[in-house]
């Protein structure tokens, strides 16, 4: 066979594997986006689920307080979920129908959150017309809570099953991009190499010299590209990361708030309901009324100590009255239980953001834990205002400081991430017998701006 047969030979085998190269480029893409396009519908079922859940216990919250008090109040949050429950539940059946099994676990479940929506709307419509002692009675008979915690069960299989879902299509994208790396490899590799073998037969001496310099000039910038491209990878994964981060925190407090009110309202209506059953023994016998009354100062203390934990888990001065009024209340509760003095000068808070503010609540709360178990020490100062275009909020106390400050502590560490997570720098200065200083300082968005974070 002659050189230019030889060459030409190798040459169109070459540009055959370059072209088988585009085919399995082509088909791990499409693989790839059908992969990312179930994944992003699980995930949009999961928002959609958490959504409808939200709005069923919204139902339940504002039916359940409604009867309780006559507040009026209650039925804001009766009315939302009854605003929202039906967008939420046809976006999920949008969101699933196209997830192969997850139909199934949609069962019931229309009738479920529709036979919950009419108890409420029943039992609102009773109380408002027969009063409380009707509406309650019909509470114990028509059984909702039972009715929510089926819909809660159902909700929380179906979330599980796209959450698995959603992990193995994530692990067959992996499988099938690195497999799809490998082969485009191989076949790059091996293209080239006939490629340059039909002109190395070819050119003399002095091309083939040259055709190596260019070779390994394309083979840095190939280098470059990749290293630009994990650089990129890399630069995304932490962002995603971030966004995550910050979606867990979203959800740990939304789970905060939502315990917070089930404190209060379970329990609250548990001692309430003591309560009236202890005052009417106390009436029908009077002789025992000595032992009653210290059943009710213990109810007494159970309410007090259910509003501690409700306000502990989530405090509900920051969302009324924002963070300075409750950083101030959170200074006076330690200085009652600790006996240490707490000063506080908060400034200019409203420039904050709700989840900067309920960052740095965190964060002085955990500061304030610290203090408590480790600083020995007299005092505590909170001062926080704008400093140079950012919010910095300082908490320094006068205790027995640290030998060397350590971040990888659970406290530190759990203000540290708080602070990544707004965007914010932490500082810590703390020296033997010198006290210690947290000082964070969070990025400000301009006046007029608004978050669009969800």
């Amino acid at each position: 066979m002659s050189t230019i047969s030889r060459a030409g030979a190798a040459l169109l085998l070459g540009f055959a594997l370059f072209a088988l190269l585009a085919v399995v480029g082509f088909a791990t893409v499409a693989s790839v986006e059908r992969s990312s396009r179930a994944r992003d519908s699980a995930r949009a079922a999961l928002l959609s689920s958490e959504r409808l859940l939200a709005a069923v216990v919204d139902v339940e919250t504002g039916q359940r307080g409604f009867v309780l008090t006559g507040d009026p109040a209650y039925l804001e949050p009766y009315r939302g979920g009854l605003a929202r429950h039906d967008r939420a539940l046809q976006a999920l059946h949008r969101d699933i129908a196209g997830l192969p099994g997850m139909a199934a676990h949609l069962a019931g479940l229309d009738e479920r959150v529709r036979q919950r929506i009419g108890i409420a709307r029943h039992i609102v419509a009773t109380r408002e017309t027969a009063g409380a002692g009707v509406a309650r009675r019909q509470m114990e008979e028509l059984q909702g809570k039972q009715v929510t915690d089926a819909i809660r069960r159902q909700v929380a299989g179906l979330q599980r099953s796209l959450l698995e879902a959603i992990a193995g299509w994530e692990a067959r994208t992996a499988e099938v991009t690195l497999r799809a790396r490998w082969t485009a490899g191989a076949l790059a590799l091996l293209g080239t190499a006939l490629i340059l073998a039909g002109i190395l037969v070819m050119e003399q001496e002095r091309s083939r010299r040259r055709d190596a310099e260019r070779a390994l000039q394309e083979a840095n910038l190939g280098l470059e590209a990749r290293v630009a491209q994990r650089t990129a990878e890399l630069e995304l994964a932490r962002e995603q990361l971030q966004t995550f981060a910050r979606r867990l925190d979203r959800q740990v407090e939304g789970e905060r708030r939502r315990l917070a009110r089930e404190v209060h309202d379970q329990l609250g209506q548990v001692f309430t309901a003591l309560k009236l059953t202890l005052a009417n023994l106390a009436t029908r016998h009077p002789e025992a009324a000595a032992p009653v009354g210290g059943a009710m100062d213990l109810l007494d203390e159970g309410v007090v100590t259910a509003r501690r934990i409700a306000s502990e888990l989530r405090p509900p001065l920051l969302d009324d009255l924002g963070l300075a009024a409750a950083i101030e209340h959170r200074a006076q509760r330690f200085h009652e239980e600790s006996g240490l003095r707490c000063e506080v000068d908060l400034r200019d808070a409203d420039r904050l953001t709700p989840e900067q503010s309920l960052q740095l609540f965190r964060i002085v709360q955990e500061s304030l834990t610290n203090v408590a178990r480790h600083a020995r020490a007299t005092r505590v100062s909170i001062d926080g205002g704008i400093d140079e275009g950012a919010y910095r909020l300082v908490v320094a106390d006068d205790g027995r400081g640290m030998g060397e400050p350590r971040p990888s502590s659970l406290g530190m560490l759990s203000i540290l991430e708080r602070t990544l997570l707004s965007g914010g720098v932490l500082a810590v200065d703390s020296a033997p017998g010198h006290g210690t200083r947290i000082d964070v300082r969070l990025p400000l968005r301009p006046q007029g701006e608004t978050s669009c974070e969800s």
